[in-house]
Parts: C-alpha cells; structure tokens; sequence
C-alpha cells in the first residue's frame, strides 16, 4: 500500500476504572489500525460524529466517554490489575454504530502499555489495515499484511487469545481441477493476530532461514485442530503424503512444530473438529498410500490417538464436519466425496451421520440430505434448544453445482430445502455471534477459466438475506470467527484459467466487521 495512504488514531486512556481508589494507576495507548481507502474509511467525516469508548472489566463495563474522532481521551480512575477490554466505536450522525474495534484482553499495570486494535465499517468487508511506519514505528516490527506466502487449500485454526495458525497448503493447483489433490504442498505457515488484524512479525522463528515458520514436511489439504492446551495446535495429514510427518503438533509460545503420536490410519482430506472435554476428531479423508475415501474415525485425546473403524455410514473424502454441543455432544458429519479419480468417477454422498460422543465406541444415527454434495459448506446455526444445521451448495459431480440450502434436523433425521440459493462449491460459510451466517466467496462455474465471487451473502433466518460486496473473489480460502465478533477470510484464488495458471488477490486477508447493537 501506499505510504501516502497509511494513518493511525491515537487514543490515550491514562489511569485506567475506580477513579482515584488506587494509589497506582497506569495508561494504555490504543492505536486504531483501518484501511484508508476510499468507502472503507471508518472514520470518514462523512459517516461518523463521534468516537465511544468503554472499559470492560469481565466483561461489564465500568468507564465510558465519547469524543472527536481524531481527538485524545482520557478515561480516569481504572487501577492497576484486573483483566480489562476497550471496545472503541464510531457513532453516526443519528447515534447509530458506524464503525468499531476492541482491544485484546489486557491486565492494567503501572506505566504505559501499546495496543494495535483493528477498527471496521460495520457490515462490510474491509482490506488490511494502512499503517506507516514513521507514526507507529513499532508496527513494522510487530505486524505486517501479508502471509510469506501466496497460499490455497491450506488450513487454519484460531486460538483462545485470538491468535489464529495458518499452514501450508499449495501455491499451484492440479492441472484439470483447482480442488484435486495438487503436485506439492507449502512447509510455510503464519500467526495471525485477530485484535489487530495482522500477521504477527515479530514471533520465534522455527526450523527455516530467514526467520520464516515452516512445518516439518509440505502439506496441502490438510487440517488444523486448536486444543488450547498452552497453545496447542494439531496438524493432521497433507499432501503430499509423508510417512514420517502423517501428522504434527505446534506449539504457540515457542512457534515451534513438532512430533505427536502416530495416527491410525493416516490421511488425507478429512474432517477435524475440537470437541470440549474430549479432544480433536478426525473423520472420513482419503487414505495417505491409495487415495481412496476412507470411513474410520480417530479421537486425539491426552496425548494419543485411538481409532473408530468404519464408523461413518459411507467412505468419504473433504466430508464437512460441524459440532453440536450438549451432554454429551455430538459430531455431524455431512457430505464428501464417496468417488473420485477420473473426471467421470467424481460422485458426491448424500450421507449425514451424527455421531453421539456420550460412549466408546460411539453411537451413530444417519440419514440423508435432499442432494448430494462436496465441495459444500455446513454451519451449526443458534443457540440452545434452537440450534439446527444449515448446509449449501458444492457439487454432486464433477460438473454439477448443487444450488440449494438445505436445514438438517438431527433430533428428527430429516432434512429440508430452504428457499435460498448459493450456486457455488469451495466457499466457507461462518456463523457469527451476531446471529447471521456469512456465506463467502467459491466458485460460480466448473469449467475453466474459472472465476471465483466477489459477493458475501449474509443470512439472518428465518428470512432476512442480502449481499454484501468483498474485497476481492476468493475460493479455496478459509475463513475463522474471532475471538472478536469478526470474521477473516485467509488466502484462496481468484481465478483460475484453461492453461493453469492461478490468479491470487491482492490482499492475503480480508476482515468482515458485523453489526453491533446500538
């Protein structure tokens, strides 16, 4: 970006809540980081009057003051220790919120402390931040904008502090298919900071030259599983296959990947989910020596791996996997690949298996969905006894785009079409703790040359849907909800031509910023 284009906000909140209680107060430097392009402004003069700030203590706020939006505050009285947030918003002309960031999680200490908070348009999808080195001299040192590598099919995973892994993955596709297994996978991963919408700088380098994190084999296709036991993360499979790397750990304080115990039945193209008080699941995939769907099953817990053999209703690779809490949870598995290989040979299941973690081995009920898919998103949909699943698009063939949504039912194994189309297949849909289900980017097509969307499509069920504009098209990216509320889609292609040849986006990243309450 360019350097006449970069800006940063300075906030002062100087003795930070019980306003003059303590005898040892401090102050902590907020520098709001947003992009500066035109219509992405947050602090366009146009749009916003004002700034709010408020401290949160535990999450209840205990201090609050509005002020000019390029202007310093001073929020008086907040004391030393104690676990606090700020959430800074900009508020519109009619009171309403235009704009907003929020501060890691921080404990107040006497002197000064530094936080980069990343500032959003609400409702829309924001480029990376613009920031100059001359007036925020630490940032080059801590943060930059882009990954060490332009990547697709690789794999992320967000931790609990809102730090999120991104691995691997490829940097070209197959030559007759973006989605098939590609000839090489990437050893580079990044660290991303979701409270200041970066890739952190200025973290412990692993085993690579030039301070570059690398795994310890190439991977692409692979999955990534955060357990937040000190920061560990679990990699599992990737191509391509290596046997002495089928799997891997990471550890985040150290950066640092390392050996775990083997798995079962190694692979590739399967599912993972974190399951509370059980560990990582690994579900379905390709086998790492055949490349044929596989059905087993395999839960890494306290340390090792054990294995459910054939406990999924049909083999099935890139199978979608999605995780109903409750006592005890259960695992939804919906979808994949049950053939692939030649062109004619691609079919997709139309299998949903629910899988009741409440016993070892566990209990399975199945049924079907209304179409086959692969290449689809699924996302568990509210909260409670109101939660179901909402599943969309991918392909039945090779050739075919599945259009339809479906709404799956796993208390009555049934499964109904929704009045909703997403005619795309290797796009992301997220649920966010707003209550919406963003639906991001993926292909429109089968054939090349092949043009990934550029549109979001934000669904408020029962009814409301509309389209918001992205940055740029992208398929094959990932995309993680934040600690934060946000949402940040990683990496992917924009197109793909009849010779090959890839298109990347220009920006690695793009963060969606939700709507807020007034």
């Amino acid at each position: 970006m360019c350097a006449d284009r970069y800006n940063v906000v300075w906030l002062l909140l100087f003795a930070l809540t019980s306003a003059g209680c303590s005898a040892e107060v401090g102050s902590v430097e907020l520098k709001l980081v947003y992009p500066t392009d035109t219509g992405k402004n947050p602090l366009n003069s146009a749009k916003v009057k004002q700034l709010r700030a408020t401290v949160y203590e535990r999450g209840r706020p205990v201090a609050s003051r509005t002020f000019l939006p390029s202007a310093g505050v001073s929020l008086e009285g907040v004391d030393v220790g104690g676990q606090r947030q700020v959430l800074v918003e900009g508020l519109g002309f009619l009171g309403e919120i235009v704009s907003w960031g929020i501060s890691a999680p921080f404990e107040a200490r006497s002197g000064q402390q530094k936080l980069f908070v990343f500032f959003g348009l609400v409702d829309a999808f924001s480029p990376p931040p613009s920031v100059q080195g001359l007036i925020a001299p630490d940032w080059p040192a801590r943060y930059r904008i882009f990954m060490v590598q332009s990547r697709f099919l690789h794999s992320s995973g967000v931790f609990k502090d809102g730090r999120l892994l991104v691995t691997g993955g490829a940097a070209a596709p197959s030559p007759d298919d973006p989605a098939a297994i590609p000839s090489g996978g990437l050893k580079t991963a990044d660290v991303f900071d979701g409270w200041a919408g970066a890739f952190a700088n200025d973290l412990p380098s692993a085993d690579c030259s030039g301070g570059t994190w690398c795994m310890n084999a190439p991977r692409a296709g692979h999955c990534v599983q955060t357990l937040d036991k000190n920061g560990f993360a679990l990699i599992v499979g990737g191509e391509p296959p290596d046997p002495s790397w089928p799997q891997a750990g990471f550890d985040l304080s150290s950066g640092e990947f390392f050996a775990v115990d083997q798995l079962k039945h190694p692979r590739t193209r399967a599912a993972c989910a974190g399951v509370e008080g059980i560990g990582a699941i690994i579900a379905g995939g390709a086998d790492a020596t055949t490349g044929q769907p596989t059905a087993d099953v395999e839960v890494y817990r306290d340390g090792f791996f054990s294995i459910w053999p054939d406990l999924l209703s049909e083999a099935r690779a890139n199978p979608m996997v999605a995780v109903l809490p409750g006592t005890p949870p259960r695992l939804v598995i919906a979808g994949g690949w049950k053939t692939w290989g030649e062109p004619s040979q691609w079919q997709a299941s139309d299998f949903v298996d629910v899988i009741d973690l409440g016993s070892d081995p566990p209990g399975r009920d199945s049924f079907r969905m209304l179409r086959p898919r692969a290449d689809h998103s699924l996302v568990v949909v509210g909260k409670g006894s109101s939660t179901n699943l909402l599943v969309c698009g991918g392909r039945s063939d090779r050739n075919t785009i599945e259009p339809s949504c479906e709404t799956l039912d796993v208390d009555t194994l049934q499964s109904a079409f929704l009045p909703v189309e997403v005619p795309r297949w290797r796009h992301t849909a997220s649920y966010l703790p707003d209550g919406s289900v963003v639906v991001a980017g993926g292909f429109t097509s089968t054939v090349p040359p092949l043009r990934a969307s550029a549109k979001a499509l934000v669904l408020r069920l029962p009814g409301s849907r509309y389209e918001v504009p992205m940055v740029e098209p992208r398929a094959l990216h990932t995309a993680s909800v934040l600690p934060s509320g946000m949402l940040v889609l990683i990496g992917g292609i924009s197109g793909y031509d009849a010779q090959g040849q890839v298109d990347f986006p220009q920006f690695d990243y793009e963060i969606y910023v939700p709507r807020k309450e007034d």
